[in-house]
């Protein structure tokens, strides 16, 4: 189990999370037809939503200190459902996963949940009444600009090229209005898919309270883990401050305390991470030969079983 019964922030109306890794036969690794690398079900209105990755793609999200996928490596026993020789060996190995580069991605989940929470409270807010047209942006009905010149145009942006120098000025006058055109229609996709999928037990805490309080509530969690595993190595998976997480999902901050905390415990982090005094007990790196060795002996073993 994944989730809220994990961290127990879970209350009687929480969905299960449940979480597994497998194995797939032998033609999944020699063939070419059938690739597996994970298999949801059960998502968009469920009652539970499950998630199988294949070992070799969980190795990978691991390694790179993936949060959602950290944490399954850390649940408390009470979540662990089945567990064969095989799972067992990689949960004992599970500390091999970890590395500096857990502050990076911990800390980078929370401000993503923050910048989450504030385009969605600009939506609560003020919601667009519209699907942004090409007239609103002074573009004709048909594009000036071939989806091929758009493209080159975006390369040479992000290579810092001086565009004034190779193009008329009216041609990135257009870009741009393209650009922001379609970043708008982007904008208004999202915002519908928000105004459909919405749960609507989370949809009436933000109308009470003005924001997400779900998302600050994981926003705090994941930042105060991503402090934990830098200082100690420990992935507190289980949450200590339960109760305290259960009153922010309540809307027992004000939205301008939680920007105010998060700006001020990224930067503490940040300072943490930097202090040449530090004694990180975390590697820089995690150590990708064993952990290489490691999933190539667990997919034999299994596949060597399975001749048996």
């Amino acid at each position: 189990m994944h989730g809220s019964h994990a961290y127990r922030t879970n209350t009687p109306d929480s969905d299960m999370d449940l979480r597994g890794v497998a194995i797939p036969p032998e033609p999944y690794f020699l063939g070419f037809h059938s690739i597996f690398e994970q298999n949801i079900v059960g998502q968009n209105g469920s009652d539970e939503d499950t998630v199988i990755y294949d070992i070799r793609k969980f190795f990978k999200l691991a390694v790179d200190c993936n949060p959602n996928v950290i944490e399954l490596l850390y649940v408390p026993d009470r979540c662990i459902q089945f567990a064969t020789t095989i799972g067992e060996k990689i949960l004992a190995n599970r500390d091999l996963f970890l590395s500096q580069k857990a502050k990076f991605k911990f800390s980078g989940f929370a401000m993503a949940q923050m910048k989450r929470m504030k385009t969605h409270r600009g939506w609560l807010l003020s919601p667009p009444n519209h699907e942004p047209t090409r007239a609103e942006y002074g573009l004709g009905p048909n594009p000036e600009l071939s989806p091929v010149v758009r493209e080159a145009i975006k390369l040479l942006i992000k290579s810092n090229i001086d565009l004034s120098r190779i193009l008329k000025e009216e041609a990135v006058e257009a870009y741009k209005k393209e650009r922001a055109y379609h970043n708008s229609v982007e904008t208004w996709s999202h915002f519908l898919k928000w105004r459909s999928e919405r749960n609507p037990a989370r949809a009436k805490l933000e109308a009470k309270f003005g924001y997400d309080t779900k998302d600050a509530m994981h926003l705090v969690r994941v930042m105060r883990m991503a402090k934990e595993i830098i200082l100690t190595g420990k992935v507190l998976v289980e949450r200590p401050d339960r109760e305290e997480l259960l009153a922010i999902k309540h809307g027992a901050w004000k939205y301008e305390e939680i920007l105010g905390w998060a700006d001020k415990h990224d930067t503490e982090i940040n300072e943490i991470y930097d202090d040449p005094a530090r004694n990180c007990v975390l590697p820089h790196t995690a150590n990708m030969n064993k952990l290489e060795n490691l999933c190539v002996e667990l997919n034999k073993e299994f596949l060597d079983f399975k001749k048996v």
